[in-house]
């Protein structure tokens, strides 16, 4: 009766760890891979707020190249309401 006993409690445990682990998993893919810097206009001054992105990049420039087009894109509209903006002109391009 025992063992029956143990075995059910590792498999419990077994399943919990395998829940656990899948959890985890989605948890790591859904955060920020690059950060990226703009600019906060305060009324005398101006200071560097980070933004995270996630390039899902592996490529190390490809990687770059999408923080650099991210920059120039500028803040989405969540971080514009922030008050945050790119001090790039719109007309730059990554080569």
């Amino acid at each position: 009766m025992r063992t029956v006993v143990l075995r059910v409690v590792a498999l419990v445990m077994l399943v919990f760890l395998a829940i656990m682990a899948g959890l985890s998993v989605r948890t790591i893919k859904r955060l920020p891979d690059t950060v990226i810097y703009y600019v906060q206009n305060d009324a005398n001054s101006f200071h560097l707020e980070a933004a995270g992105r996630r390039s899902n990049r592996t490529d190390p420039e490809q990687h770059l190249r999408y923080a650099l087009q991210s920059l120039i894109d500028g803040p989405n509209s969540a971080e514009t309401a922030r008050g945050l903006s790119s001090s790039f002109p719109p007309d730059v391009t990554v080569n």
